[in-house]
């Protein structure tokens, strides 16, 4: 552990500082006021289509498609032996991201918008009154990083770029569909990204075949 956290990019302590700022400034309700008007301004923007669409754009990051999709990431890895090590540490930091951020909405008094305009939900991303961060967020920037950080040198640049565009446009979706705030998305975007830095510090357990 501890030569991993000297592997640990710039990009996640500046994340992991980010975050820890970002969630003392939500407990003192300093973002509430624009967090109402963001979700009042979406409101105006509501259609039943794009409901539907990013409903389904929302699935993969809900806690039984993220268990699936690790189980996936599982099961290649198997073959591909190089990638054990990322695959094993990006579930051990999911698992401990899913519990801290567990752990803060049960202490941080923090309501989400209501109601939600989910079409399809699979579970859910409350526990008690608590909202921040949000869990979505959390898990898709997590996941969506941590597999592109597992692709070869030559194709991780344009699966960062994917990975990124997914990761927008899951936040985009989560404050739309009024399942979280504003500052609940960016609390668990910045989360995800502490966990994905985690991922990318691991080193490949061993050499990747030529392309």
């Amino acid at each position: 552990m501890p030569a991993l956290i000297r592997r640990l990019p710039a990009a996640g302590w500046v994340s992991a500082g980010l975050f820890a700022a970002w969630s003392v400034i939500t407990v003192t309700g300093l973002p509430d006021g624009p967090d109402r008007r963001a979700a009042a301004a979406l409101r105006h923007l509501a259609r039943h289509t794009a409901d539907v669409v990013l409903s389904w754009f929302s699935l993969p990051a809900s806690v039984q498609i993220t268990a699936a999709w690790l189980l996936l990431l599982m099961v290649v890895a198997t073959r591909r032996p190089w990638w054990r090590w990322r695959v094993a540490v990006l579930a051990v930091v999911v698992v401990a991201g899913v519990t801290l951020e567990v752990a803060m909405k049960v202490l941080i008094d923090h309501p989400g918008p209501h109601p939600a305009r989910g079409v399809i939900v699979l579970g859910s991303d409350a526990v008690g009154q608590g909202s921040f961060p949000s869990g979505h967020a959390f898990r898709g920037t997590a996941m969506a990083f941590g597999t592109a950080l597992l692709a070869r040198d030559s194709r991780r640049g344009p699966a960062l770029v994917v990975a990124g565009g997914f990761a927008v446009v899951l936040a985009w979706a989560t404050v739309y569909l009024n399942q979280h705030w504003t500052s609940d998305v960016i609390g668990g975007v910045l989360l995800g990204l502490v966990a994905a830095a985690i991922v990318g510090a691991v080193p490949f357990t061993s050499r990747q075949p030529a392309p």
